[in-house]
């Protein structure tokens, strides 16, 4: 390589395949000794081609090479190199970078954007080069709302206090609970700044439909949260998801199970969620509702018609309903249905 340097017809700035030059392959394999070599040539160029072997040590991790080129003084008007190596995590490179040239435009969140998910990245530019989490004029919940997914990075971005959690109606907590990210959700509540009954309790209809009853037991435990709105929806909702939910909202104060007419009564009747059936006919509310003529007659034509077993066998067995009530043609023929699509329903008690 050294008697090839010292040919006069041999050009080490030319591209050797794909825009690369020899300088710029050397940092791709980490070769130290060859980029130092190089360096030292009067034949290197310094400029782009010198921020494209930058840009790729940046993007293989190859801190050691950095520091040499850095130290060159020959790399300029840097750019994407920060994004290359935030966007890998390399994180001492990026101070490196940082060291060398601060990034002009290094208050907008962008950088915050391509390192959301790297908590040792996001507390290196808060706290070493004071960088703003806050998101540019009306794109205020850009950042913050990167981390919904990321709990140990949103509770270092609410410890800094700058991102606004409460930008367009709380939308990180919402997102949070969009995804079932129950530490997410905590970290936003335990901060107290996020408000839960943003956009009509949006957060707890949104836990509702979640098959982990921890995310609703957190949100349940705020003062803030309403999970009677739109007509108790939250439980006629959990109803099909989670009979865990459903006995979390019906110890909830707020709750009314009878709400339209028993709606999550007959809900689980109708979509054959047997255990969140029986935890609704145990609450008195809704046994005192069901007293009234029909009621449960109406329960057991609807799970008959939907060819819900378990919840005809529930309904006959546990709840007493009479599958002989009436004569009427109507009835006689949802019986039929039941005795042709239930197995074990000659087994069944009749009165």
């Amino acid at each position: 390589m050294r008697d090839l340097s010292v040919d006069p017809e041999v050009d080490p700035n030319l591209d050797v395949i794909w825009g690369e030059t020899a300088l710029s392959l050397a940092c791709f394999h980490g070769r130290v000794d060859v980029v130092k070599f190089l360096l030292s040539l009067p034949k290197i160029i310094p400029g782009n081609l010198m921020n494209l072997a930058l840009k790729t040590a940046c993007t293989e991790g190859h801190l050691e090479i950095v520091r040499v080129l850095l130290a060159s003084n020959q790399c300029k008007g840097l750019h994407n190199e920060y994004y290359e190596a935030a966007e890998r995590n390399h994180v001492e490179i990026l101070r490196a970078l940082l060291q060398y040239q601060r990034y002009p435009r290094c208050n907008e969140p962008s950088m915050f954007r391509i390192c959301h998910k790297y908590p040792k990245t996001v507390e290196m530019l808060l706290q070493e080069f004071d960088f703003d989490p806050r998101g540019r004029e009306g794109y205020d919940e850009e950042v913050i709302r990167a981390t919904y997914c990321y709990p140990e990075v949103l509770k270092i971005l609410l410890r800094d206090g700058r991102a606004d959690p409460t930008v367009v109606d709380s939308i990180v907590l919402r997102a949070a609970c969009f995804a079932h990210n129950v530490e997410s959700v905590r970290a936003l509540l335990e901060d107290g700044r996020a408000d839960p009954a943003a956009r009509g309790n949006e957060a707890i209809r949104t836990a509702s439909r979640c098959y982990d009853p921890e995310l609703a037991r957190i949100l349940l435990a705020d003062s803030r949260v309403d999970p009677s709105v739109l007509d108790n929806l939250a439980l006629r909702t959990a109803v099909s998801y989670s009979s865990e939910v459903v006995k979390l909202l019906l110890a909830h104060p707020q709750v009314d199970p009878t709400a339209l007419n028993d709606a999550a009564f007959f809900t689980a009747c109708m979509t054959g969620r047997v255990d969140a059936a029986r935890l609704l006919f145990k609450d008195e509310r809704v046994q005192q509702s069901l007293l009234l003529p029909g009621r449960l007659h109406a329960a057991l034509m609807g799970a008959v018609t939907n060819k819900q077993p378990d919840v005809v066998s529930f309904l006959v067995k546990e709840a007493n309903v009479d599958p002989s009530f009436n004569d009427n043609e109507v009835h006689l023929h949802l019986l039929h249905l039941l005795f042709s699509f239930l197995p074990n329903a000659a087994d069944m008690d009749r009165h």
